[in-house]
């Protein structure tokens, strides 16, 4: 079926004083949704990210964030044509040692 893993963070003590906007605000971060390749295309991500949101609004939350792999042919569309995400940061990383 699916699963969603999620969670709120709350603004920071010093979120005044920080440079970016969104450490005074408090978020809904999206670590993963999954959904299994034979329940793919049912409508289950967005039933669980809908139901998320509203978790997240309920808890206080005025901005999600979604963790999700940048060249992925499934959740990229999905998050930004079907959900209406949109791309604000991007990470690096490399592999040391």
């Amino acid at each position: 079926m699916g699963s969603i893993q999620r969670q709120v963070w709350r603004p920071s003590d010093d979120a005044d004083w920080q440079l970016v906007r969104e450490v005074g605000e408090t978020l809904l971060k999206v670590n993963h949704v999954i959904v299994t390749e034979a329940e793919r295309r049912r409508g289950i991500a967005r039933a669980l990210m809908e139901g998320i949101e509203v978790w997240g609004v309920s808890r206080g939350a005025t901005q999600a964030v979604v963790v999700s792999t940048a060249d992925s042919p499934t959740s990229v569309p999905f998050y930004e044509e079907g959900m209406g995400y949109w791309r604000k940061t991007i990470g690096f990383w490399k592999a040391l040692g």
